[in-house]
């Protein structure tokens, strides 16, 4: 007994240790943020004092761990690039309705502040955040993503050249909102994984090495009033494939169909792949008043026997896969 009360007591003490430590190594931000490597810990309006340089390849440049936290970046925020794991900016899971804006200021003249060299731009952890004019411009990895979240928006905005990445990455969640944004030159430029009732409108997916919208496992998502051109592969899938989509074969053991999503007035030209293209075994999607032309195989492809209760109406497509494509 008196061993065990010893082995506990000089456990928890190295415990306080460990905590202490982890605290003073990543301070509370200030209200004016002057540089890299603090976490935001109150509901309070932070803004950065300008452009931040982070020379650390592990620890993000601004952390938020408070719900109801507004966040002001008032210029780019640029970190090492190459071999790094941190994040530019990260909404923890603790912190909901949180509000970041790169839009200008008097300190930060241009239109938009940007994230830049981090393995993830923006990493939101956290449900109800709206991020507006804040770009994400050449990460390691992703430029934004959503990461089991619900009812989250990305708006007015650039990702792009996040080239081991999406654009944005909605991993599971629901209810996220993508609009009036742009994404190029990533892997792929919007892609939903396992989401549902997710929004893309008047948004664009252009020249990406694969999909421009991939939607894969998602259901009951909707892209609207938006396009995909000149992407290596399809403008935008729904299937489970990462690359070669629409492929016509069979999805892997516990795969689950994309269902009940709807693609509306959404075009896409000159893909390197189908402008719009739905897989074996995701059916009952609805796509209306969609065109496109010049793709590299067919501008309308639907891998499904006679569509299998897609919906096809109203396409202006050139060329098309199946009579059902109407």
């Amino acid at each position: 007994m008196r061993r065990c009360a010893f082995l506990c007591a000089a456990l928890a003490s190295v415990m306080l240790v460990s905590v202490g430590v982890r605290a003073a190594i990543i301070p509370s931000c200030s209200t004016t943020i002057s540089s890299c490597g603090c976490i935001i810990n109150s509901a309070d309006v932070f803004i950065t004092s300008g452009a931040l340089v982070s020379g650390s390849s592990n620890v993000d440049c601004i952390d938020i761990n408070a719900s109801g936290a507004v966040l002001i970046v008032a210029g780019n925020i640029t970190g090492p690039g190459g071999v790094v794991t941190a994040d530019g900016i990260h909404i923890m899971s603790g912190a909901s309705n949180v509000f970041i804006s790169g839009n200008a200021t008097p300190a930060n003249p241009v239109t938009r502040s940007e994230v830049i060299g981090f393995a993830t731009g923006i990493q939101v952890d956290g449900s109800n955040a709206e991020i507006d004019h804040l770009d994400a411009i050449g990460n390691v990895t992703n430029g934004v993503v959503f990461n089991n979240v619900t009812d989250s928006d990305y708006d007015i905005a650039i990702a792009s050249s996040n080239a081991g990445g999406d654009g944005i990455l909605i991993n599971g969640g629901s209810g996220n909102i993508v609009s009036d944004a742009e994404f190029g030159l990533n892997k792929n430029g919007v892609e939903i994984s396992g989401s549902s009732n997710n929004r893309i409108f008047d948004s664009s997916g252009d020249a990406n090495q694969g999909y421009g919208f991939w939607i894969e496992q998602s259901s009951g998502n909707t892209a609207k009033d938006s396009e995909t051109g000149n992407n290596t592969g399809t403008g935008t899938y729904l299937g489970c494939f990462s690359t070669g989509g629409p492929s016509g074969k069979k999805c892997g053991a516990g795969t689950k169909p994309s269902r009940l999503n709807r693609i509306i007035a959404s075009g896409g030209n000159k893909n390197g792949g189908a402008g719009l293209g739905v897989d074996l075994g995701d059916s009952a999607n609805v796509l209306d008043l969609n065109g496109g032309s010049s793709n590299g195989t067919t501008d309308a492809v639907d891998k499904n026997k006679k569509c299998d209760h897609n919906i096809w109406m109203g396409s202006g497509f050139g060329t098309t896969s199946a009579t059902c494509i109407h």
